[in-house]
């Protein structure tokens, strides 16, 4: 099972809403929307691409802010249940899309903006990482923005698991509160019969996507932190990348 199927298999069984791990949170899509929203700055004449948006659940939000979005996903059974999900909104559109594969089907300069949302450490390889970046640029128009989010960083991951066995007492609540929801997760995938280990993830540090960024031409970036409410938000951030 790769990870396309992973995906497929949590969509199918209706497992999670897609996520990974079971949300104890009701409001996390609202957070995670409103979060992408300050940094995208969405507009009502904005044509949006929700590449590898899963089922739906950001671009419900998206689509209440733009003109037009499409979803692109590679999982076919996500999508099928993106489909189900917002079938009332018309001004969302679904398009399978193989996020391993360039050039992407899409048009130059189609998006203003792009949101990429806790996906790029699943591409097959490291190396597919710049051809992605190098293709959204092609498909943003000029002054589009790029948002690259919830990006799990080793660097940072370190560092905060070095502060947090520092002040243990102090991340105590926190803790436990993760690594119950990581049991809870793994009984969810246990009794639906899903193999959590049959998916893989890519490792990036800050200077590993920098210096795929640094050899772009004709773009600015910058590293944003994630809101403080988000699951993550200690362990990973959010690139906005903009064409000139």
């Amino acid at each position: 099972m790769g990870n396309v199927e992973f995906f497929n298999e949590l969509a199918r069984k209706r497992i999670l809403s897609n996520a990974r791990m079971v949300p104890f949170d009701f409001e996390i899509y609202t957070k995670t929307f409103t979060d992408i929203d300050k940094k995208l700055k969405f507009l009502p004449a904005d044509s949006v691409l929700d590449l590898g948006g899963g089922t739906g659940q950001i671009t419900a939000f998206i689509a209440e802010k733009v003109g037009k979005v499409v979803l692109a996903d590679g999982a076919t059974e996500a999508l099928k249940v993106a489909k189900d999900i917002l079938r009332d909104l018309q001004n969302v559109t679904f398009k399978q899309v193989d996020l391993n594969t360039v050039p992407l089907p899409f048009d130059d300069s189609e998006f203003d903006k792009i949101v990429c949302y806790s996906v790029i450490h699943y591409l097959d390889e490291r190396q597919k990482c710049e051809s992605l970046f190098v293709e959204l640029l092609r498909i943003s128009k000029p002054g589009g923005r790029l948002l690259i989010a919830d990006i799990p960083l080793a660097d940072k991951k370190r560092v905060y698991l070095a502060e947090r066995k520092k002040h243990f007492f102090e991340h105590l609540v926190a803790s436990g509160s993760y690594h119950f929801q990581k049991a809870v997760t793994d009984l969810i995938y246990k009794f639906k019969g899903v193999d959590e280990k049959q998916v893989s993830g890519l490792h990036f540090t800050r200077g590993d996507l920098e210096n795929i960024l640094d050899r772009l031409q004709g773009i600015n970036y910058q590293w944003l932190i994630q809101d403080s409410s988000l699951p993550f938000a200690n362990s990973r951030e959010d690139l906005l990348i903009v064409r000139l």
